[in-house]
């Protein structure tokens, strides 16, 4: 995946340096049906490197994944469908309702407020559950609060049975259960759950100035900003759900499949993502039982399932874009063979980049809003302190949060335009989609 709207390619590395021995491509059970997969190797400098993969300029948008031939696979000639695994930083949760809601926190759907608010507000005590923050009915708690007004508010509100609460000026995420709700709305209201900010932001691996980007969605900046567009979700068994994400933000060369760009309308993908349970095939060599095993511990921990981008072909040509598809319901900027982009009530500019950071970086390192020293020009969001290293969070342009607080409340009338607002959202053009066709659905 890739941040549209860029107007540059970002320089990256693409010849990688070939040992004597490529990596063995791995022969599995996919879910009953053979399968090979494609494993990275340990490179001298300790980094993950994939033989068969390479990340390129794409002509679709920014950096793309393309296959590349070696002795251990030819991709002119596939002799069983081929599995790239998607890898991430990848957090997992007990049942559905907490992915949905580090989805939301992911894109910036909260309001952040004290701990202190929460207990303030009377009710039931607070008890929490791994980051969890939830209010007992009064019926259902335990007479345990005091008359002194000199204990904390949090002494007076807690069971010596239950997880530690928050300090009270601990930040707590107030995140709605609704779709499409930024979380403001009064404390105690239904259909709103709280999380710890920290432990949150430490489940899903974000570094400190991510969440202070997302904690302002809710004052209208950076909005089109934020951290769930290469995430995977899928269930594992047991009610347990697992988030595998590859943002560019954490700039780790294993997550090379989150690179893959949706294919456009006019073209079938050439990948489908999948889900399964993977076995080692009988019959491995000793090389390829030690590349299994150091894969599968670190990502099948869970159930034996994950997620990958198979192929649907039987050949693709040597340096060949591959492309797949995120489904319908998908939240792309970009016009895309599974749906049409999103549309912003406002104009939102296009990022631009300095010529001497697009020279400097190299992938797995990306340029992007997301990188503290490398911000567009224009519209930057993030600047490094010289003194402290502190990454401190910036203002966005003020047209921009004007126009979004003015549609947010619905107003508009009389108001100067300045060339921000969409007076319709632009449509897109109808084109014969063609049929995505899968050459190996019909073979054992």
């Amino acid at each position: 995946m890739s941040s549209r709207g860029l107007e540059y390619h970002e320089p990256v590395e693409c010849r990688t340096r070939l040992l004597t021995r490529d990596m063995p491509v791995v022969k599995v059970d996919f879910d009953g049906r053979t399968c090979l997969l494609v494993l990275p190797r340990r490179s001298s400098s300790g980094a993950w490197a994939w033989d068969e993969l390479r990340v390129v300029p794409s002509p679709l948008a920014g950096l793309g994944l393309a296959c590349r031939s070696t002795r251990a696979l030819d991709w002119g000639k596939l002799p069983y469908p081929v599995l790239l695994p998607y890898v991430g930083r990848t957090t997992v949760v007990e049942h559905e309702q907490e992915a949905t809601v580090l989805s939301s926190v992911l894109r910036g759907c909260f309001r952040t407020l004290p701990f202190r608010r929460l207990l303030r507000q009377g009710g039931g005590r607070w008890v929490k559950r791994r980051f969890f923050l939830e209010q007992e009915d009064e019926d259902e708690s335990d007479d345990v609060e005091s008359d002194d007004d000199t204990l904390p508010l949090s002494s007076r509100c807690r069971s010596p049975h239950d997880d530690a609460l928050p300090a009270e000026d601990a930040a707590v995420l107030q995140v709605p259960l609704g779709d499409g709700d930024d979380g403001d709305v009064d404390v105690g209201e239904r259909g709103v759950v709280y999380v710890v900010a920290s432990e949150v932001r430490e489940a899903l691996h974000l570094p400190p100035h991510a969440l202070a980007l997302l904690g302002a969605h809710c004052k209208h900046h950076h909005v089109d900003r934020h951290f769930d567009t290469h995430v995977m979700a899928y269930a594992v068994g047991g009610g347990r759900h697992v988030l595998v994400n590859s943002h560019p933000v954490f700039a780790d060369a294993a997550h090379i499949v989150g690179t893959v760009n949706e294919s456009p309308p006019d073209a079938a993908p050439t990948l489908e993502s999948r889900v399964g349970t993977v076995v080692l095939a009988a019959g491995a060599d000793a090389p390829t039982r030690a590349a299994w095993a150091a894969w599968s511990a670190a990502h099948l921990a869970v159930g034996g399932r994950a997620c990958f981008f198979a192929t649907t072909r039987k050949a693709y040509a040597d340096g060949a874009e591959l492309t797949a598809s995120y489904g319908a319901g998908y939240q792309r900027h970009y016009d895309a063979y599974a749906g049409p982009a999103l549309r912003w009530a406002a104009r939102i500019p296009p990022d631009r980049v300095a010529p001497g950071d697009a020279a400097r970086l190299r992938w797995p390192e990306r340029l992007g809003w997301w990188h503290p020293d490398a911000q567009p020009l224009g519209r930057p969001c993030f600047r490094r302190d010289a003194a402290s290293g502190e990454v401190r969070l910036l203002r966005d342009r003020r047209t921009l949060v004007l126009a979004r607080r003015l549609l947010a409340g619905g107003k508009r009338r009389g108001v100067r335009d300045d060339g921000v607002f969409l007076d319709e959202p632009p449509r897109p053009q109808k084109r014969p989609r063609p049929e995505m066709v899968d050459e190996w659905e019909n073979e054992a």
